[in-house]
């Protein structure tokens, strides 16, 4: 199932070992570096269209809805088809919008509600397209290579939110953003290309109705009180923590006055912290009581974010983004490790589908928090409203000693 092994590699590498992971591990080094440079070019032109951080809020809003109301179907979908297939759709279908996109900045049509519209579609292919590869994973190596080849995807991932950023900073300032959608559109021909090599064989399918097996899944989760509190864990961190990244425009913009170089540069922070955090669950997870890790990382996220929210100095920023993104993932792949390893294989999908409504679905909900709070009293106090509930929700899954334990 995992494909052929190859033996040579260290400890911190060892599920590149597997073939079939190998290709799907660098078509992706690419095509999330695209992503980045996409994510970071749309979020100044809609600023630059707008000017407006509820506006700002509501596209991040509308392009993860589909997300939150879709993730768990496809959750279903990855358990009952070729998860091989299921991406290669998902993947060319971003491909096809992202070109419209540049072609409509391009040309010089572009507005405000075709934004919306492509992010809203873009939404739902990640709903399918994100329970897929998450699934996915687990095919692609064996048991004892779940957690390196977990940390080594959000190795990549936060590689490519460091890189992208940068790139799409210049992009912008030489050539404009036309040709930052432009390289996100080639940027997933690698993947899909890998993709077409890949053989595996995949899991027979539950029979029943999809409404019965998305219930299973959360039978499951309620039965089991740890996947339970880790999951909300992910949940509360990505409505009043992640969606601080939306409102981060304006902080370059209005409050450190560093325009999009250093927008580019707090953007590529973040992905450095997180890119450090997953080179050491790489090369220790294996050594780290992970109920600890997760409380630890959302206590000092909290932390960290209340004092970013407080200070006006550009080198402490980015200094303060590095440990968010490092605390941001330390604890959402010590999650995705947990559940990957204890969930049985014919569920795998959909709880992860779970997962993914967490991490991706409910930062539409954060984002337009986060955008009207902004809107009304400014981003710094958006940004600490978050920080200190996110403070005072791990003090109480702290007392509830529920993960210690993990």
């Amino acid at each position: 199932m995992a494909g052929e092994a190859n033996n040579f590699l260290p400890r911190s590498f060892s599920a590149l070992r597997h073939k079939n992971f190998r290709l799907f591990w660098f078509g992706q080094i690419i095509s999330l570096t695209g992503t980045w440079v996409q994510n970071v070019a749309r979020s100044w032109l809609v600023l630059q269209l707008a000017n407006s951080p509820f506006i700002l809020g509501l596209v991040a809003f509308i392009g993860s809805v589909p997300i939150l109301l879709f993730s768990l179907l496809g959750g279903v979908f990855a358990d009952r088809v070729n998860k091989r297939n299921l991406i290669l759709f998902t993947q060319s279908s971003l491909t096809i919008l992202a070109f419209i996109l540049a072609g409509l900045v391009y040309f010089k049509l572009i507005k405000v509600w075709q934004i919306l519209i492509l992010e809203a579609l873009s939404g739902l292919a990640f709903a399918f397209d994100a329970p897929g590869r998450q699934s996915f994973v687990k095919e692609l190596v064996e048991r004892e290579d779940i957690l390196n080849a977990v940390a080594l995807n959000s190795f990549i991932f936060n590689l490519a939110r460091m890189i992208g950023p940068a790139v799409s900073g210049l992009l912008i300032t030489a050539v404009g953003v036309a040709t930052c959608f432009f390289v996100n559109g080639l940027s997933f021909l690698p993947v899909i290309i890998g993709l077409l090599f890949i053989k595996t064989q995949s899991l027979s399918p539950e029979k029943g109705s999809y409404t019965q097996d998305i219930k299973n899944a959360f039978s499951y989760i309620l039965a089991n009180k740890e996947i339970l509190f880790l999951i909300l864990m992910v949940g509360f961190l990505s409505v009043f923590g992640v969606s601080f990244l939306t409102l981060i425009p304006v902080y370059a913009r209005d409050i450190l006055k560093v325009g999009v170089k250093g927008y580019g540069a707090m953007m590529s922070a973040v992905g450095f912290g997180s890119l450090f955090g997953a080179a050491i669950l790489a090369v220790q997870g294996k050594n780290l009581r992970r109920g600890k890790l997760v409380l630890l990382a959302s206590f000092s996220f909290a932390i960290l974010i209340i004092l970013f929210s407080c200070q006006r100095v550009f080198l402490i920023s980015l200094f303060l983004l590095f440990g968010l993104g490092l605390c941001t993932i330390m604890q959402n792949v010590t999650v995705n490790t947990v559940i990957q390893e204890v969930c049985p294989d014919h569920l795998r999908g959909r709880v992860m589908s779970f997962y993914v409504m967490m991490f991706m679905g409910m930062f539409p909900i954060g984002s337009l928090f986060a955008g009207a709070i902004a809107q009304r009293l400014g981003a710094p106090i958006a940004t600490a409203t978050g920080g200190i509930i996110i403070l005072l929700w791990t003090l109480y899954v702290s007392g509830q000693k529920l993960l210690t334990a993990l």
